[in-house]
């Protein structure tokens, strides 16, 4: 009897799934405790703690995070806020974190500002060793690891990188691909700012670039969170915007800042990304472009 009983409870082991295990994020994102435990490796990657404010840095970051300003990633350029900073100045401000081009590098605070150190990171080549913390501060906060304070030790490096040509593209080049099948020109604004209802700052012509569908950036992220959705989730959002798999998407919102999330995510679910930066207060200014106001893309 006591065999049998055995052999029954081993069967019906064998045959319960065993419990569901969080799924891995994208490509580009790492989970809190695979960063906690790389953090204890023998090579730790480079922290940058991005875009918030300093003394909230200052009273609970991750240990070994460098700060870092918004306004070392998004300057005023040509009229236009929020614009990247040119190749020499990246080069000597990620190189001034420790960023040598060697190491993995994790991103982490302001999701917006945490989005464009990934544009520009990626601008110089650095992609592939660079992650971002999904879930952000939050996510490690919730999951009981620990954090420190105070100022970090400087831990300076030299990055010499040439930024990628085919990243960042402007107006011509959008307008000479609107209507092309293979490339999706995606709006990551508001509905209100995608519509025109309400413009935002710096808005000459309210609407959008004809051809574009609304995918609002908070959407890809789980609501009241900074976690990204599910992969399945994020991908059925892009494919309702008009990216089926294999197109070129091109990120593009008001400034440029809304739409680096935007890009983030798509070049983590496998798109060939650009980015429109100067994005709709560009193209807008320019009264040769078309516009379009209302829901229609």
């Amino acid at each position: 009897m006591r065999t049998r009983l055995l052999a029954a409870l081993a069967a019906v082991a064998l045959a319960t799934p065993a419990a569901a295990q969080p799924a891995a994020p994208p490509r580009f994102f790492v989970a809190p405790a695979a960063l906690a435990a790389e953090l204890r490796g023998a090579q730790a990657p480079v922290l940058l703690d991005v875009g918030r404010p300093l003394a909230t840095y200052d009273s609970a970051h991750i240990a070994g995070a460098r700060h870092v300003q918004l306004v070392d990633v998004a300057i005023e350029k040509d009229g236009i806020a929020y614009e990247l900073p040119g190749a020499d100045t990246l080069r000597a401000l990620f190189g001034g974190l420790g960023v040598d081009g060697t190491r993995p590098v994790v991103l982490y605070g302001e999701p917006l500002a945490t989005a464009r150190a990934f544009v520009a990171l990626d601008w110089l080549g650095q992609a592939d060793r660079v992650r971002v913390l999904d879930g952000g501060l939050d996510a490690w906060r919730a999951a009981g690891l620990p954090l420190t304070f105070g100022a970090e030790p400087a831990r300076r490096a030299t990055l010499a990188a040439p930024p990628r040509a085919d990243l960042l593209v402007d107006a011509a080049w959008v307008d000479a691909r609107r209507g092309d099948p293979a490339v999706a020109i995606i709006d990551a604004r508001p509905l209100l700012e995608y519509t025109g209802a309400t413009p935002g700052t710096g808005i000459a012509r309210p609407g959008h670039i004809p051809g574009s569908p609304s995918l609002f950036w908070r959407r890809l992220l789980v609501e009241g969170t900074t976690a990204l959705r599910p992969e399945t989730e994020l991908r059925r959002l892009l494919e309702e915007a008009g990216a089926a798999p294999g197109d070129t998407v091109v990120a593009y919102c008001r400034t440029g800042m809304q739409a680096s999330w935007l890009y983030l995510v798509a070049r983590a679910l496998g798109y060939e990304t650009r980015l429109y930066d100067g994005s709709y207060v560009d193209w807008a200014r320019n009264p040769d472009r078309p516009t379009r106001a209302g829901r229609l893309p």
